[in-house]
Formats: structure tokens, sequence, C-alpha cells
């Protein structure tokens, strides 16, 4: 029998409840995020974890209620529609509490006396989970925080010391690289337009005064966001934009490091660090924002791409990017893998099945009910011979 000094009082629903033992489990939510080939992982904080009070509740005489009216009452309690207020012995009134399960076992031999535990959990909303209307502006908004941060970090750690023998020539090289590989990143698009040869004099008149931009930090960093946001405009689909600015993920992958610590090379480091964590920044933002637009169509290209980006932050968690501008990106992803998150709900999964000797439209007709989805199922399984199909085969769920 348990010490009557160590039984507390409460209530939930109004029903009164003698407590003889109340656990709380809480803390923080972690996602733990682990990449391919490498030894290290990624710990992100969620939030904080709602806390979970487990009570044993003693079923017995409550006052002028025998054992079995009072268990009716309480068991009615629990098992009612919708959230209640629970009065907590050691944390008080706690509102929107549901009850997610209790047990209890009624022995013959100490009849008359239960112990009965609840699960109890906060519901901090009502109702279905709904997406927030303007998450996806809210990359575009964490995007314009990387734009900022990476000019200030080349406005103000991008420097070159006139006295220092080939620096000036080394940070020009440096520059060229940049508008190289902008010209690379969108000599795929292939068609001719008003913006495209606009693009094209931006980068010309840019090539031209190298030289001078050297010298002005401030007016360099205008030149290459400018770059990388006249960009975002060359295409009309999203996908198309999220490939120009993976195309720049690979930039310094090909840099030399050197172990020489004299003033010249600290500074031609620096400046190399700083342009290439630009450029690793610049892209990543402009493609979050891009992918966050994409509509996919099943979750293994939402699994792709979110891999590609969190790749690509990496990088730039460890360039010689400013660490305002590391935690601008960090703020975006957090906000984009939102966004890519709820994408998921409405794409397709990916499944195999086992089929007999077929054909495309037949076996989509036989799984969608619509022969002219055969495409669909050449397209995911990489299929030639389209009127014979034949053993373990994907195909989307849903229909799509």
């Amino acid at each position: 029998m348990t010490d009557p000094a160590k039984i507390y009082e409460g209530s939930y629903k109004g029903v009164p409840i003698a407590i003889e033992n109340a656990p709380i489990e809480g803390g923080r939510k972690k996602s733990i995020k682990q990449f391919p080939n490498r030894d290290t992982q990624t710990v992100e904080d969620m939030g904080l974890k709602p806390r979970r009070y487990d009570l044993d509740i003693i079923i017995s005489d409550k006052g002028q209620e025998d054992y079995f009216s009072y268990r009716k009452r309480l068991l009615a309690a629990l098992e009612s529609e919708g959230n209640g207020e629970l009065m907590h012995p050691f944390y008080g009134r706690i509102d929107n509490v549901a009850v997610i399960s209790y047990s209890f076992n009624e022995q013959m031999s100490s009849f008359g006396r239960t112990v009965l535990t609840v699960n109890f959990e906060i519901d901090d909303s009502r109702g279905i989970p709904q997406a927030v209307a303007n998450v996806a502006s809210q990359v575009s908004q964490a995007n314009s925080a990387i734009i900022s941060a990476v000019s200030s970090n080349i406005s103000n750690s991008f420097k070159v010391t006139n006295s220092y023998a080939g620096n000036f020539a080394a940070a020009v090289t440096k520059v060229d690289s940049v508008i190289d590989k902008v010209k690379a990143a969108v000599a795929f698009i292939g068609q001719t337009s008003q913006t495209i040869d606009e693009f094209t004099a931006e980068i010309t008149d840019i090539s031209a005064k190298v030289i001078s931009l050297v010298s002005a930090p401030v007016e360099l960093s205008r030149s290459i966001t400018g770059l990388f946001q006249s960009a975002n405009a060359l295409y009309a689909t999203s996908r198309a934009t999220f490939d120009i600015y993976a195309r720049f993920f690979d930039f310094g992958d090909d840099n030399t490091t050197s172990t020489s610590t004299t003033a010249i090379k600290v500074e031609r480091q620096r400046n190399d660090g700083v342009m290439d964590g630009a450029v690793a920044a610049l892209s990543l933002g402009y493609a979050y924002t891009a992918a966050t637009q994409i509509d996919f169509e099943t979750t293994r290209e939402i699994d792709t791409i979110t891999e590609r980006l969190d790749q690509q932050f990496e990088k730039v968690q460890s360039s010689g990017a400013s660490q305002e501008v590391k935690d601008s990106i960090t703020d975006a992803r957090v906000v984009a893998l939102k966004v890519l998150d709820a994408a998921r709900v409405d794409a397709s999964q990916i499944i195999t099945i086992t089929t007999n000797p077929t054909s495309a439209r037949l076996l989509a007709y036989n799984y969608y009910g619509d022969d002219t989805l055969g495409q669909n199922i050449v397209d995911l399984n990489g299929i030639t011979d389209v009127s014979f199909i034949e053993g373990q085969i994907e195909v989307l769920t849903g229909g799509s």
C-alpha cells in the first residue's frame, strides 16, 4: 500500500484524481543529418519538445463514490472527445491536454484499488496541421539576407595590398574565374532573348572592369551579387533555374592549398576564401529559392535535390565565408527544408511491383486505369521496348 503522504491530488476535465507517480518527458527536438562518405554528422535543433505527462492514477473510493461509479466517471472523462484541463499537483493548471492512451490491470487479490496509467500530451495546434502560407516567401527573404551578408563579407574582407607582389594579379584571376563560371553555368541555355542579351552585356561590362573592381571591394560585391541575381531571371521554370545554380556547386573544388604563413600568402588565401564562400553561398541561396518553387512529381526527386542542397550547405559551412554568411545560410536552410518537407505530402511515392510480360500501356491501364500514363512508367524505368515489360517495375502511387 502506498504511503498516503505520497499521494497527490489533481483533476482532469473536472474529475478528481489521486496521483501516485508523475513522471515527465521533455527536452528539445533534434534532427540528425548524415551524409554519404562522411565521418561527421549535423545535429539540427528543431525547437522545444512539448512535455509529456504520464500519471499513475489511483482508482478507489472517492468521497461519496464507490469504486465502480468512480471508475466509470474517470474512464468517461479519459475517453470523451476533445482535450481538457489537467490540474497537475506539481505544475498546476495545464490547458489543452490530450489523452493519448491509458492502461490498468484489475486484480482480484487487490480489487477495490487499482492503479491506472495515463499518457497525456499537450496539443499545441488544433486539428490537422496546415502549411504556413507564406513559408515560400520566407525562403526569398532568407535569400535576401544571404545576399546582404555576402556583399558585406566581400566589401569588408576582400583586400589587396599593392606592395604584396603577385597578389593583385591573383585577385584579378580569381574574379575572372567567377565570371568564367557564370558564363559556363548559363551557356547551356542555347536560346536568344532580350533577357539573355542583357545578361551577356552585363557580363561583358564586368569583365572589362575587373581590374578596377579588385581595387574597389564595395563595387566588386555589387557586381558579383548582381550577376547571380540576373541569372535568376534567365529561365521560366524553377527546375531549370535550380540547374543553373547547381552548376556553381563545384566552384573552388580544384583549388590548391598552401601551408605558407607569409603575409602575402595569407592575404591571397583569404581573398580566395572570400570569393569561394561568396559563390558557394549565393548559388545555394538561389538554389533554395528555386527548389522550393519546383512542382515535384515524386518524393525521390525531393530527396535527390535535398541531398544536393545539404552537400552544398556543408561546403559553405567549411568555406572561407564569414560567420554572418554561414548563419544566414543556416536560416535559409531551415525554412527551405520546411517547404520541401511539406511538398512530400502532394508528391507521389515510388513503389516496385512485379508484372508478367505486358506492354507499358496495358500495365498503365491495369494499375492507373488510364493507358495514356504508360509513358510515366517508361520514363520512370528507362524502358526502351514499350511493348514488352516484365519483372520488377517501378510505378508511382496515387496514379500521378
